[in-house]
This record gives C-alpha cells, sequence and structure tokens, in this order.
C-alpha cells in the first residue's frame, strides 16, 4: 500500500483530524506538494503514507483524488 486518504471537509475538520494523529500517534508529516484549491495533510506511516484532504469529494465517475481511498503500488 502507497496510502490511505480520508477526506475531511466538514469545517475545522482537517486541523482537528491532524492534531489527533500528529498527538495521538505521534505521525511524523511527509513532504506534501502544493495541489490548488485543495487543502491537506500528509503524514509518514512505516513505508506509506496517511492522505487528510480538505475538500469535498468531487464524487467522480472512476477514480475520485479527494474522496476518501486507497493507493495500492
Amino acid at each position: 500500500m502507497l496510502h490511505v486518504s480520508i477526506n475531511t471537509s466538514a469545517p475545522g475538520a482537517l486541523d482537528a483530524t491532524r492534531a489527533f494523529y500528529a498527538d495521538l500517534f505521534a505521525l511524523p508529516t511527509a513532504p506534501r506538494p502544493p495541489i490548488p484549491g485543495i487543502d491537506g495533510h500528509w503524514f509518514t506511516v512505516a513505508d506509506a503514507q496517511l492522505h487528510l484532504v480538505g475538500a469535498p469529494a468531487e464524487g467522480a465517475d472512476g477514480p475520485d483524488p479527494t474522496g476518501p481511498h486507497c493507493g495500492l503500488g
């Protein structure tokens, strides 16, 4: 698994969710490239990453990068 992505689009949810994982599990921050219009935070979890997405899920037909998903490699 490369990453797991969690959508945190409710107001204030991104900061609260980031604090939860950072404080409770002491996860280190991973580098995140700028993604226009999509706020977020990435953590390192062993050889994988946890991606928090702070934007409404697009609900696209097919893969939705803003919705909850797993990136497999």
